[in-house]
């Protein structure tokens, strides 16, 4: 009896054993602990507010390889003040890497992301960021990681340094980590004005602003390649590139944008330039592009404005129609439109010739990009 008791004693032992082992072996595999997207700022701002719309794309990666089983897609929480994935895996006190840009858009409107180790580096030292299926014109701010700041709360706010990517991850309930984003994309605003003489004699009703690009055909999208670098920035590291073949001989339909349509809102022009098309964003130029879309003289983008002409009769609010969809197209040229910079162009809308009331200038005016 007593050597059946010490048999069961030792198998119990060994089984006992067997289990302990079994559950290190587990410890040594992620736990699911969830990687929480606390804050994310535009570049040169300064406050937890500052982006708080969209989904964000993200790569997770170690010094050698991202993450496996990751779609890489965090979506704002049901409060509103965090994004979250429920994808992912990660291991405390372990080293990662941050990759990505928001609006997520790999669902939608064709674009997709990819990434890779730069060219004889791991991802410790950066990573290349490809965006394909980009747009010429969108009403979107596309914007990319450039700096990563762990936390371990949702409410601390310690912004991120541009450059860093690195992420050294805690215990699960402190995978807190603060973006900074910076923009891909340039902003444009148009803005209208008309010579205080002819206003006097004539009202101007600003009906459609349209802009045209034959950078890409109509419906053809760009690739971004972003050169993502430990301790740099973005400038300079932007890449955009198209596969068409822009030259007299081989002419593109125009990729088209409306800035503003008679279904919208009508503006009347005034002397004081009130009138302005809202804010828009467009590919800008960038260091290493053959093509630009704001090349130098203003080859491939113009802006198509249409505008109807009224007399000054005072027994009415604007007078009496003379012209209707006037039309003027004016080439774009503007300098420095390089990713985050915002521009403001004004077009003013005068006659040629207006001393000499009799000429049809005077109802059928001329616009210019000052």
């Amino acid at each position: 009896m007593v050597r059946w008791l010490g048999s069961m004693l030792m198998l119990l032992l060994v089984v006992a054993c067997a289990d302990d082992s079994d559950n290190s072996n587990v410890k040594d595999e992620p736990q699911g602990s969830q990687l929480r997207l606390s804050s994310a700022t535009r570049e040169g701002e300064g406050s937890t507010s500052g982006v708080t719309e969209g989904d964000i794309r993200v790569f997770v990666t170690t010094k050698d390889a991202i993450v496996p089983d990751f779609k890489g897609s965090f979506n704002k929480d049901n409060t509103q003040t965090i994004w979250n994935s429920n994808n992912l895996a990660i291991k405390e006190n372990t080293q990662y890497y941050i990759y990505g840009y928001m609006p997520n858009k790999e669902t939608v409107n064709g674009i997709s992301s990819s990434i890779a180790k730069p060219a004889g580096g791991d991802y410790s030292a950066g990573a290349e960021l490809t965006l394909s299926g980009m747009p010429v014109f969108t009403d979107e701010d596309y914007r990319v990681i450039i700096g990563v700041q762990r936390v371990t709360d949702n409410v601390t706010f310690t912004p991120a340094t541009e450059g860093h990517y690195g992420y050294l991850s805690g215990i699960a309930s402190q995978n807190y980590v603060n973006l900074l984003m910076g923009h891909l994309y340039s902003q444009l605003q148009l803005r209208f004005c008309v010579d205080k003489t002819y206003y006097a004699l004539r009202c101007i009703h600003l009906k459609e602003v349209k802009l045209k690009s034959t950078y890409v055909a109509n419906g053809d999208k760009v690739t971004a390649t972003l050169s993502l670098r430990n301790g740099k920035g973005l400038t300079g590291q932007v890449a955009y590139s198209s596969a068409v073949d822009r030259d007299d001989e081989h002419p593109v339909t125009p990729e088209e944008w409306s800035l503003l349509t008679g279904g919208n809102v009508e503006l009347v022009v005034e002397p004081e330039a009130n009138a302005a098309t809202p804010v828009y964003t467009v590919l800008p130029n960038t260091v290493n592009c053959a093509h630009c879309l704001f090349a130098a003289n203003g080859t491939y983008l113009s802006i198509e404005t249409t505008y109807d002409v009224y007399d000054r009769d005072s027994s009415k609010e604007h007078g009496n129609p003379i012209r209707e969809d006037c039309k003027a197209t004016n080439k774009i040229q503007v300098s420095g439109m390089a990713p985050g910079v915002r521009k403001m162009l004004t077009l003013t809308v005068a006659p040629t010739y207006l001393y000499m009331l009799s000429d049809p200038d005077l109802d059928n005016p001329t616009v210019h990009v000052n």
